[in-house]
Formats: structure tokens, C-alpha cells, sequence
């Protein structure tokens, strides 16, 4: 079962919107719509996505220069991309896609049961992704607070040397003078 998440699906055709709201509403991830690149970016500066499925071609800003943007955002850096698009078949087109961040290309029109089993890898995936950064997070605090032990105890053990040191120092005074006595 997928872990629920947020999907943005990028496209300037309506009718493409409504047909991707259609094949993906049951799954039970919200979904948030953007007509163009730059109304995805401003989606993007509010929200984080657990994925996003974009069309490559569009006026203004294509999808491949969306992409890039995307990518250059700390924040939205490993979002997945899922590239949908009728235009651009070629290899040359899907290679670019690829370079430019997207982690699969599909073709229109797609086949809704491919695309929902996609979405699922990837929602999972990402859950994974999360899970485990957490947990990494959880181990950097553990460990510093661990370290900041050591070195509180390090400290302690440090004092109780020369404390240890001043003893043996005066006990062989001590001993010194009663020997000499």
C-alpha cells in the first residue's frame, strides 16, 4: 500500500489535468494542479510534493526548464519527476528529460494502470526516503548527545584524578613526615 502524499500534475490542457485528477483521485493522495511551469514553481515555494507528474511542452516555460529549476531548489532537490507528454517521442527527448531530473518519461496517451503502479512505486519510495532521514536524524542527535556524555564524564573522571593526584601527594607528604619523625 502506498503511503499518502501530495502529487502536483503540471499541464496547460485542462482536459490533461482532468484526465490525471481522474486515473489518480481514488489513490487517496491529494492533488494539487498547475496549468504552467511557473504556476508549478509558485505551488512549489508553498508546498513540498511527494512527486510530481509535469507535460514537457508548454508555453512559456517548458517542462524541461521547469525541471531544472525544480532541481536547483534545495528544498524540492529529490522530489521525483514524472515527465507526461504526447510531443517528444524520440530518444534524444527522453534523454534530456532524464538529464534534467526526471526519474521516468511517459508517453500520451499513457496507460492509467502503468501510471497509478508508478505513482505507488515512487509515493512508497519517497515514504521510504522519508523514514529513513528521520531516522539518520534520530542517530546525528543520539550521537551527539552521546559525545557531549563522554565528554561530560571525561571531565568528571579528569577532576577525580587530581583529586586522586592532591591525595597521594599529601598522604606521601604524610607518610614522609611520619617516617621521618
Amino acid at each position: 500500500m502506498a503511503a499518502k502524499g501530495k502529487i502536483l500534475i503540471v499541464d496547460d490542457e485542462p482536459a490533461n489535468l482532468l484526465a490525471l485528477r481522474a486515473v489518480l483521485d481514488d489513490m487517496g493522495h491529494e492533488i494539487v494542479s498547475a496549468g504552467s511551469g511557473r504556476e508549478a514553481l509558485r505551488c512549489l515555494m508553498n508546498d513540498d510534493f511527494s512527486m510530481i507528474l509535469m507535460d514537457v511542452q508548454m508555453p512559456t516555460m517548458d517542462g524541461f526548464e521547469t525541471a531544472l529549476l525544480i532541481r536547483s531548489r534545495e528544498r524540492s532537490r529529490s522530489t521525483p519527476i514524472v515527465f507526461l507528454t504526447a510531443v517528444g517521442r524520440s530518444e534524444n527527448e527522453m534523454f534530456r528529460g532524464y538529464e534534467v531530473g526526471a526519474v521516468d518519461y511517459m508517453v500520451k496517451p499513457f496507460v492509467p494502470g502503468i501510471l497509478r503502479y508508478k505513482v505507488t512505486v515512487l509515493m512508497d519510495l519517497q515514504a521510504k526516503t522519508a523514514e529513513l532521514t528521520a531516522a539518520n536524524q534520530g542517530l546525528l542527535t543520539l550521537n551527539a548527545s552521546l559525545e557531549e556524555r563522554v565528554r561530560q564524564r571525561t571531565l568528571e573522571l579528569e577532576q577525580q584524578g587530581k583529586l586522586l593526584e592532591q591525595s597521594n601527594e599529601a598522604l606521601s607528604q604524610f607518610a614522609s613526615l611520619a617516617s621521618h619523625d
